[in-house]
């Protein structure tokens, strides 16, 4: 398990979670200590929104603790969490739509093959990885994920799909 989701990388991600909640969690402590001597309802409702801030931020840090199953000839994985929102045939190209809700984890994949992941924040926590299917990232808002596909591979997904990163195969090796 710690493989392919290492501790160190787990810890950094319990981190970043909780400075990005740091306000969050400093607007309910400060509004539920200042609603106690006034009575005041303002003062709760913001201490409310402060908590679903907090939920909100707490889900988008979430990650998948998934081991990779095995395969027998080289596959393609999806590097991030999603839905295949187009597919170029000739050209080997799939487009991976991150929403806010899906989890943050970016796995690795096979060394020679390129993913281009746009998205406004990005924590790598490294480039590359010798074990496919191994925590190296995590995109905690919503991203757009180009995987192209060598001429050698035949696509396993159709538009519309939900991919989980690390576990479903997007792409594999023609056997021909």
């Amino acid at each position: 398990m710690d493989k392919f989701n290492p501790t160190e990388y787990l810890t950094k991600i319990q981190k970043l979670k909780y400075r990005a909640a740091a306000i969050p969690i400093l607007l309910v402590v400060l509004s539920f200590v200042f609603s106690i001597g006034t009575n005041s309802l303002y003062l709760k409702f913001i201490s409310l929104i402060g908590f679903v801030l907090f939920i909100f931020i707490s889900g988008r840090y979430r990650i998948k603790k998934n081991i990779p199953p095995s395969f027998e000839k080289p596959v393609f994985l999806a590097p991030i969490n999603g839905i295949v929102r187009s597919i170029n045939l000739e050209k080997k190209i799939i487009v991976i739509k991150k929403g806010l809700f899906h989890t943050s984890e970016i796995r690795s994949n096979l060394q020679d093959l390129e993913v281009n992941i746009v998205a406004k924040k990005i924590f790598w926590f490294e480039l590359s990885s010798d074990i496919q299917g191994k925590l190296v990232g995590i995109v905690p808002a919503s991203a757009e994920c180009t995987c192209n596909l060598p001429s050698n591979f035949k696509i396993s997904v159709q538009v519309g799909q939900k991919v989980i990163s690390g576990e479903t195969i997007i792409g594999t090796i023609n056997s021909e």
